[in-house]
């Protein structure tokens, strides 16, 4: 069994629908502070629109996502 950990920040556009931001190769443990501020940053910069809208709009969520990945057979 593998182990893959993600950082994630959620954000909502501004009609409300959600996004993330996935970081795969994100430093583990960050200080929640870093984080915020980072999301915070993130928001401010419009950096990513679709159709005209802007993305990440509002900061909602910070996360890190462990995925396990467990081989039942493999192929040669």
């Amino acid at each position: 069994m593998t182990e893959k950990q993600t950082l994630q920040f959620v954000f909502t556009d501004g009609t409300g629908a959600k996004h993330m931001l996935s970081m795969p190769y994100a430093l583990p443990d960050l200080p929640q502070n870093v984080l915020m501020e980072a999301a915070s940053k993130m928001a401010k910069l419009n950096l990513f629109a679709k159709d005209g809208a802007k993305i990440y709009v509002k900061e909602k969520a910070i996360q890190y996502v462990t995925t396990s990945t467990t081989i039942v057979s493999e192929y040669k």
